[in-house]
């Protein structure tokens, strides 16, 4: 496992071997690998989705645990009003990243114009959670493909201040091709 979900489930852990009577939730599953799922189960950890954690009405004295990818900040708020405490186990790297998307956010609504395009997989969770520090208005792309329909279609404009982000898994030599699609897409415009 990386280091940022060796720490989640060290993390988990040390709160289940506490002796704390109070329930532990993961929102999500903290590793993608059935027998540790299981172990951590055994111990007393419920994992939990999205549907469960919108269904709860009231979570007041549990405890949730924010697994390595990380989440959006309306989650953060939700399980706040919901009365949970949170152990947050979002991975340094990915929590850095997160913090350069919401500056490079910031100032594109200061300069009134601007975009965020995060080269990950659509759905994984620690490419929500990046969308979620622009307010959902980053764009995403997997790949050159998804890239030159989405110039095409408009969703990616090559008129103004780009700034291109990487889910933390994905591919440095593919994040290079894409953002050199894109230098040239926007060159080419410009002419």
């Amino acid at each position: 496992f990386c280091a940022g979900v060796i720490r989640a489930i060290g993390r988990a852990e040390e709160f289940l071997d506490s002796g704390d009577d109070r329930r532990l939730y993961s929102l999500g599953a903290i590793v993608h690998n059935d027998s540790e799922l299981e172990r951590l189960s055994g111990k007393g950890l419920v994992t939990i989705d999205k549907e469960d954690f919108d269904e709860m009405v009231s979570a007041e004295g549990e405890v949730l645990l924010i697994r390595a990818h990380g989440e959006p900040p309306q989650t953060y708020e939700r399980a706040a009003s919901l009365g949970f405490q949170v152990i947050d186990c979002t991975c340094p790297v990915v929590l850095k990243l997160q913090q350069r998307i919401k500056e490079a956010y910031i100032k594109h609504v200061e300069m009134g114009s601007g975009q965020i395009i995060i080269f990950g997989k659509i759905g994984h969770a620690e490419v929500l959670g990046l969308i979620g520090q622009t307010d959902g208005t980053a764009v995403v792309v997997e790949d050159i493909q998804m890239l030159d329909e989405a110039i095409e279609n408009g969703s990616i404009r090559l008129d103004v201040h780009t700034e291109v982000f990487s889910q933390t898994t994905k591919s440095p030599a593919e994040y290079a091709l894409i953002c050199s699609r894109l230098e040239e897409a926007m060159a080419h415009f410009n002419e």
